[in-house]
């Protein structure tokens, strides 16, 4: 079992980045449809949004 009740993943959010991010992402084969792929496989979305404490702004990561 991975996880009783919650799991909590930070990523790189491919959909909330900017054109230059995006890029970087897909030249380094991060996923893009993270949260898309998850609610399809009828996952429930507590919180979907952006960390403030980013190291790097071409990863913008999401919680």
């Amino acid at each position: 079992m991975v996880a009783n009740q919650y799991l909590i993943l930070m990523e790189p959010a491919y959909e909330l980045a900017d054109e230059e991010a995006q890029a970087r992402m897909k030249k380094h084969g991060y996923i893009t449809e993270l949260y898309k792929t998850a609610v399809e496989l009828g996952y429930d979305i507590v919180e979907y949004s952006l960390y403030e404490m980013c190291a790097n702004p071409l990863n913008p990561t999401v919680f």
